[in-house]
Protein backbone atom coordinates (compact mmCIF):
# COMPACT_ATOMS: atom_id res chain seq x y z
CA UNK A 1 0.00 0.00 0.00
CA UNK A 2 2.70 2.60 1.06
CA UNK A 3 4.39 1.72 -2.80
CA UNK A 4 1.09 2.57 -4.31
CA UNK A 5 0.78 5.95 -2.61
CA UNK A 6 3.81 6.31 -3.40
CA UNK A 7 3.27 6.40 -7.04
CA UNK A 8 0.00 8.31 -6.66
CA UNK A 9 1.94 11.23 -4.89
CA UNK A 10 4.14 11.32 -8.09
CA UNK A 11 1.48 10.89 -10.78
CA UNK A 12 -0.07 13.43 -9.36
CA UNK A 13 3.08 15.68 -8.79
CA UNK A 14 4.18 14.84 -12.68
CA UNK A 15 0.43 16.19 -13.86
CA UNK A 16 0.80 19.66 -11.57
CA UNK A 17 3.89 19.92 -13.80
CA UNK A 18 2.16 19.93 -17.32
CA UNK A 19 -1.28 21.63 -16.57
CA UNK A 20 -2.37 21.67 -20.67
CA UNK A 21 -1.34 17.43 -20.51
CA UNK A 22 -2.99 17.40 -17.64
CA UNK A 23 -6.57 19.08 -18.87
CA UNK A 24 -5.88 16.83 -21.90
CA UNK A 25 -6.46 13.94 -20.41
CA UNK A 26 -9.34 14.37 -18.11
CA UNK A 27 -11.30 16.04 -20.93
CA UNK A 28 -10.24 12.89 -23.19
CA UNK A 29 -11.46 10.37 -20.25
CA UNK A 30 -14.58 12.39 -19.47
CA UNK A 31 -15.53 12.40 -23.43
CA UNK A 32 -14.91 8.82 -23.67
CA UNK A 33 -16.46 8.04 -20.57
CA UNK A 34 -19.53 9.91 -21.32
CA UNK A 35 -19.55 8.97 -24.81
CA UNK A 36 -19.68 5.12 -23.79
CA UNK A 37 -22.45 5.77 -20.90
CA UNK A 38 -24.77 7.56 -23.56
CA UNK A 39 -23.84 4.21 -26.45
CA UNK A 40 -24.80 1.99 -23.28
CA UNK A 41 -28.03 3.65 -22.36
CA UNK A 42 -29.41 3.68 -25.91
CA UNK A 43 -28.45 0.18 -26.44
CA UNK A 44 -30.21 -0.65 -23.17
CA UNK A 45 -33.41 0.99 -24.12
CA UNK A 46 -33.49 -0.07 -27.58
CA UNK A 47 -32.31 -3.40 -27.53
CA UNK A 48 -32.68 -4.73 -23.42
CA UNK A 49 -35.51 -3.29 -22.35
CA UNK A 50 -38.04 -2.02 -25.28
CA UNK A 51 -40.79 0.58 -24.43
CA UNK A 52 -44.11 0.29 -24.43
CA UNK A 53 -43.56 -3.53 -23.15
CA UNK A 54 -44.32 -3.33 -19.19
CA UNK A 55 -43.22 -6.86 -18.24
CA UNK A 56 -40.87 -8.18 -20.62
CA UNK A 57 -39.86 -11.58 -19.37
CA UNK A 58 -43.13 -12.24 -19.05
CA UNK A 59 -44.07 -12.24 -23.06
CA UNK A 60 -42.27 -15.53 -25.37
CA UNK A 61 -42.46 -16.01 -28.76
CA UNK A 62 -43.54 -18.89 -29.69
CA UNK A 63 -41.45 -20.70 -32.61
CA UNK A 64 -41.97 -23.82 -34.13
CA UNK A 65 -38.79 -25.78 -35.47
CA UNK A 66 -38.73 -28.79 -38.47
CA UNK A 67 -35.29 -30.07 -38.33
CA UNK A 68 -35.77 -32.54 -41.21
CA UNK A 69 -36.79 -29.96 -43.31
CA UNK A 70 -34.59 -27.04 -42.14
CA UNK A 71 -36.80 -24.97 -40.91
CA UNK A 72 -35.03 -23.70 -37.70
CA UNK A 73 -37.90 -20.79 -36.52
CA UNK A 74 -40.90 -20.53 -38.25
CA UNK A 75 -43.93 -19.17 -37.09
CA UNK A 76 -46.69 -21.39 -35.53
CA UNK A 77 -49.59 -22.59 -37.26
CA UNK A 78 -53.28 -21.72 -36.32
CA UNK A 79 -53.60 -24.95 -34.42
CA UNK A 80 -50.71 -25.09 -32.53
CA UNK A 81 -51.60 -21.30 -31.49
CA UNK A 82 -54.95 -22.27 -30.49
CA UNK A 83 -53.23 -25.48 -28.32
CA UNK A 84 -51.39 -22.59 -26.66
CA UNK A 85 -54.09 -20.25 -25.89
CA UNK A 86 -56.12 -23.23 -24.25
CA UNK A 87 -53.13 -24.01 -21.87
CA UNK A 88 -53.54 -22.07 -18.82
CA UNK A 89 -51.36 -24.03 -17.04
CA UNK A 90 -48.16 -22.81 -18.98
CA UNK A 91 -49.76 -19.24 -20.63
CA UNK A 92 -51.89 -16.92 -18.93
CA UNK A 93 -53.18 -15.61 -22.06
CA UNK A 94 -51.93 -15.83 -25.59
CA UNK A 95 -52.17 -13.85 -29.05
CA UNK A 96 -51.10 -14.20 -32.84
CA UNK A 97 -49.75 -11.62 -34.99
CA UNK A 98 -49.11 -11.13 -38.38
CA UNK A 99 -47.28 -8.57 -39.63
CA UNK A 100 -48.67 -6.69 -42.96
CA UNK A 101 -48.63 -3.16 -45.33
CA UNK A 102 -52.08 -1.92 -45.43
CA UNK A 103 -52.91 1.61 -47.93
CA UNK A 104 -54.91 4.09 -47.37
CA UNK A 105 -56.12 5.74 -50.67
CA UNK A 106 -58.67 8.30 -49.42
CA UNK A 107 -56.19 11.49 -48.50
CA UNK A 108 -54.45 13.54 -51.28
CA UNK A 109 -52.37 10.64 -52.31
CA UNK A 110 -51.82 7.01 -51.11
CA UNK A 111 -49.81 6.04 -48.14
CA UNK A 112 -48.55 2.89 -47.01
CA UNK A 113 -48.92 1.96 -43.71
CA UNK A 114 -46.78 -0.74 -41.39
CA UNK A 115 -49.61 -2.75 -39.45
CA UNK A 116 -50.79 -6.21 -38.45
CA UNK A 117 -53.42 -8.13 -37.73
CA UNK A 118 -53.54 -9.24 -34.31
CA UNK A 119 -56.01 -11.82 -32.35
CA UNK A 120 -58.49 -10.01 -29.96
CA UNK A 121 -56.23 -11.10 -27.19
CA UNK A 122 -53.22 -9.12 -28.21
CA UNK A 123 -54.00 -5.81 -25.85
CA UNK A 124 -53.86 -8.62 -22.94
CA UNK A 125 -51.44 -9.86 -23.80
CA UNK A 126 -49.11 -6.13 -24.32
CA UNK A 127 -51.59 -4.61 -21.53
CA UNK A 128 -51.72 -1.69 -24.07
CA UNK A 129 -55.08 0.13 -24.26
CA UNK A 130 -55.99 2.85 -26.76
CA UNK A 131 -56.81 5.90 -25.73
CA UNK A 132 -59.78 6.37 -27.12
CA UNK A 133 -62.72 3.49 -28.22
CA UNK A 134 -62.01 0.02 -27.35
CA UNK A 135 -60.18 -3.29 -28.21
CA UNK A 136 -61.35 -6.31 -30.06
CA UNK A 137 -64.41 -7.94 -28.66
CA UNK A 138 -64.07 -11.79 -29.22
CA UNK A 139 -67.25 -12.19 -31.66
CA UNK A 140 -64.35 -10.35 -34.24
CA UNK A 141 -61.83 -12.36 -33.73
CA UNK A 142 -63.98 -14.34 -36.07
CA UNK A 143 -63.13 -15.25 -40.00
CA UNK A 144 -64.91 -12.63 -42.07
CA UNK A 145 -65.81 -11.11 -38.78
CA UNK A 146 -62.15 -8.97 -38.64
CA UNK A 147 -62.57 -5.91 -40.15
CA UNK A 148 -62.28 -3.55 -37.14
CA UNK A 149 -59.17 -1.66 -36.73
CA UNK A 150 -57.31 -0.02 -33.61
CA UNK A 151 -55.13 2.66 -35.30
CA UNK A 152 -51.61 4.00 -33.83
CA UNK A 153 -51.42 7.49 -32.24
CA UNK A 154 -49.31 8.59 -34.92
CA UNK A 155 -51.59 7.14 -38.21
CA UNK A 156 -54.96 8.91 -36.05
CA UNK A 157 -53.00 12.26 -36.26
CA UNK A 158 -50.85 12.24 -39.91
CA UNK A 159 -54.38 10.15 -41.50
CA UNK A 160 -57.39 11.75 -39.41
CA UNK A 161 -56.01 14.83 -37.80
CA UNK A 162 -56.47 13.51 -34.34
CA UNK A 163 -60.41 13.83 -35.16
CA UNK A 164 -62.42 11.86 -32.43
CA UNK A 165 -65.23 11.53 -34.22
CA UNK A 166 -63.23 8.57 -36.27
CA UNK A 167 -64.10 6.45 -33.84
CA UNK A 168 -67.24 3.98 -35.31
CA UNK A 169 -66.78 5.22 -38.53
CA UNK A 170 -65.61 3.18 -41.85
CA UNK A 171 -62.34 3.89 -43.29
CA UNK A 172 -61.01 1.79 -46.37
CA UNK A 173 -57.59 -0.03 -45.95
CA UNK A 174 -55.92 -1.62 -49.00
CA UNK A 175 -59.38 -1.52 -50.01
CA UNK A 176 -61.50 -3.07 -48.05
CA UNK A 177 -63.88 -1.57 -45.17
CA UNK A 178 -62.63 -1.19 -41.86
CA UNK A 179 -64.60 0.27 -38.72
CA UNK A 180 -62.40 1.74 -35.80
Amino acid sequence: MANFLREFKYAIRLLAKSPGFSVAAVLTLALGIGANTAIYSVVNGLLLHPSGILHPKQVVALRARYEKLNLNSIVISAPDFDSARRNKEVFATAAMEVEGDFNYTAGNWPRRLRGAKVSQQWFEVFEARPMLGRVFAPEEDQPKADHEVVLAYSTWVSLFGSDARIIGKTASFSQEPYSG
